[in-house]
Formats: C-alpha cells, sequence, structure tokens
C-alpha cells in the first residue's frame, strides 16, 4: 500500500508505504482541545500476496518500529540544516504511547501488522514545521526495510486564495462559477482543471481529448508525469503518478463523458483509485452506472488492469496492445475501451463498448474524477 492523504495548506513529499495525514485547523487559544493540526502516520503491513511475482512489491511483512521527527528549520548559509528532533516513538518493545507535552497530545498503538502514530499540535509552529515519519521492519522477504515520508507544511494564505474544486459548488446559489476554470490542487501542488457545475461540480478533469492537437502515443514517462495543455479547451493527460496520489488520498469515483454520433454518453463508476507505480499504475474500479459499459466491457473490462505503454508492456496479451493501438491504457487483451488511441479522421477509433453490441468511435472523451 503507499498512500498519502492530504489536506488543505499543505505540500507533501512522498514516500511508497506510509498514509501521513495533516488535517489543519484554524487555532484558537493554546488548549488541547483547540489545536491548529493532526498529524497522523499509519503503515500496514502488505497481507495480501498470493503470488510470486508479488513478493517482490514493496511494502512491509512486519513492523517493528514507527517514529515521527520534526526537522529543523534552521538555515546555514544556503544549505538547511539536516537535524531533526524525535517527537514520538513506538518499538515492539514500547507498542503503546500517551502522552500530553510541549504543546502536542500524542497517542501511538503498534503491532506487527499495523502501526499508527497521531499527534496533536497546539503551536502554530509546529503547525508550519517540517516532519518526517519513519516506520522499521521486515520486508516481504524477511530483509531489514525503512521507509520514510516528509510533510512540509505551508501556511494558508487569507489574500488571493485560489479557488477549491469541491463537491456541491455548482448547488451553491450565492456563488457563480463557469463551467470549467483552471485551478490549483493542493495535494499536488499543480494546476488541474475543474469542472464546477456538473452533477454538483468538484470534478478534476484527469483526461480531455477534443481536436486531436495533443499527441496521445507516448512513453510510460510521459504518461506518469502527465503531457497537454490543462485548459479549458486543452487536451491533456494530468498524470498517473498525480492519480495515484488523489485516489489514494481518499475514496473517489470517476466520471467517463463521451460524445459520439452527435450523442452524449456518460459512464459513472462509484469507486476509483490507481495503485502505485511499483504496481504498474494498476486500475481498480467499483460499479458502474452507465448505457455504454455493462460492468463487464468497456473501462470495466479493463478493472484491474495494469497500464500499458508502447515501451513497458503490461497487459495479458501475447503482443503489445499498446503498441498496436498507439497510446497508453490499461490494457487486458486489447479490447473495448481505448480512449487514448490516436486521433484519426475527425474522432478517435478506440472502440467502447455498448449495450446492443454497438462500438463507439468517440469526438469528444473527458474522464474525471471526484472525492465521495
Amino acid at each position: 500500500m503507499a498512500r498519502v492523504i492530504y489536506f488543505v495548506g499543505l505540500f507533501l513529499g512522498v514516500c511508497n508505504g506510509l498514509d501521513f495525514i495533516l488535517n489543519r485547523e484554524n487555532p484558537v487559544s493554546a488548549t488541547a482541545r483547540n489545536f491548529c493540526g493532526i498529524l497522523t502516520c499509519e503503515e500496514e503491513t502488505n497481507t495480501s500476496v498470493s503470488s510470486k511475482s508479488e513478493r517482490d512489491l514493496p511494502g512491509f511483512n512486519s513492523i517493528s518500529e514507527m517514529s515521527v521527527f520534526k526537522r529543523d528549520s534552521t538555515v546555514y548559509g544556503n544549505a538547511k540544516s539536516k537535524h531533526k528532533a524525535l517527537i514520538a516513538s513506538i518499538t515492539s518493545q514500547s507498542p503503546g504511547l500517551s502522552s500530553v507535552a510541549n504543546g502536542r497530545k500524542i497517542d501511538g498503538l503498534l503491532d506487527t501488522a499495523r502501526g499508527s502514530l497521531r499527534v496533536e499540535m497546539v503551536k502554530e509552529e509546529d503547525c508550519e514545521a517540517e516532519f518526517i515519519c519513519q516506520v522499521r521492519g521486515l520486508d516481504i522477504q524477511g530483509r531489514q526495510a525503512v521507509s520514510t515520508t516528509n510533510l512540509v507544511q505551508q501556511r494558508n494564505q487569507a489574500n488571493n486564495q485560489p479557488l477549491t474544486c469541491h463537491r456541491g459548488m455548482g448547488n451553491e446559489v450565492n456563488k457563480s462559477y463557469p463551467h470549467v476554470v483552471m485551478t490549483t490542487d493542493f495535494t499536488l501542488q499543480r494546476q488541474i482543471l475543474c469542472d464546477t457545475q456538473t452533477d454538483g461540480g468538484g470534478w478534476t478533469l484527469i483526461q480531455q481529448r477534443i481536436n486531436g492537437a495533443v499527441f496521445f502515443n507516448r512513453d510510460w514517462q510521459s504518461y506518469k508525469e502527465g503531457f497537454g495543455k490543462i485548459e479549458p479547451y486543452g487536451e491533456f493527460w494530468l498524470g498517473n503518478e498525480a492519480v495515484h496520489l488523489l485516489t489514494y488520498v481518499r475514496p473517489y469515483e470517476l466520471r467517463v463523458e463521451i460524445r459520439s454520433d452527435n450523442k452524449d454518453f456518460v459512464a459513472l463508476y462509484k469507486t476509483f483509485k490507481l495503485e502505485n507505480e511499483a504496481n504498474k499504475y494498476r486500475i481498480r474500479l467499483g460499479k458502474v452506472t452507465s448505457s455504454i459499459d455493462d460492468g463487464s466491457r468497456g473501462l470495466s473490462y479493463s478493472n484491474n488492469a495494469k497500464f500499458s505503454t508502447f515501451d513497458n508492456d503490461n497487459d495479458d496479451s501475447s503482443g503489445q496492445c499498446a503498441v498496436s493501438y498507439k497510446g497508453g491504457w490499461w490494457y487486458k487483451n486489447c479490447e473495448y475501451s481505448k480512449l487514448n488511441a490516436p486521433w484519426r479522421d475527425g474522432k478517435i477509433p478506440g472502440a467502447w463498448y455498448t449495450t446492443g453490441s454497438k462500438y463507439l468511435h468517440a469526438v469528444t472523451t473527458s474522464m474525471k474524477i471526484r472525492p465521495l
């Protein structure tokens, strides 16, 4: 498992294997009840290993120690101090912790399968500091392993605050937004395109194709980082790593919109997430409500599939689907949905199954995700 949970006002560095959460609040007074932030570091062992190939996946087989450190913010010349102060630690010998000191309330619990450290903070200097979560234990192959995640916090500026893309914004009667706006996502610390109106709004667009202006037959690194122009009438792929970070923050739903033969089609997936790069950005989908995906074809056919590009083949076919169809996608045996196929003759010839055994060739497509 690799997940980082992130809230408004923060910038994260990410490391596989850890949940590192900070819920930032507005302080009222320096009391234990009026804290300015809650920091939670969590780790679970990989208990789902079922095949030889999965033994090479990152993760812990057992956990022996979990610690949270605060980084010294002192700068010497152009270099930042590497000194770090231990805030809290739990080990297999001392698996429980509960204390209140130095403006922090700390609770921790550890067993061989799971560890959790929670720090409630009162001091603003804590809520604007850099923290490190470190976990030690044995990996799947029985070797000593260490995993760390860094958290750097940033104070929100009251003025010039960018628009937050959130569910329900299209239902707010006292605000008026354009249907699609560019804004900054706090988790990613980069620009996104937000659909503010569809079904209440709050959708982050992760793919958009309108006119074939952007080339989609790209390599693994390009699909990882994202490409194209993130703007209302731009074509782009947000990036597999960005989508992974967002969908491991909290549960998300996915909305796929296709226009074909002068008609609009929608597929709504109840849950959606991407695993990390080590797991080849495997797609996980929940139940679908759709007239173009019967739950076994369309994108549903790709459920649990790994992502493939022409230089990184992870499909189930004896050939290479991404080479044959010239676009990165969650291929299995090259069938059904292929919404990143090349643009040709004013449409995307990648097939999308519909009820009645009809295949669509999209004129425009978009893929949007929203927290549940």
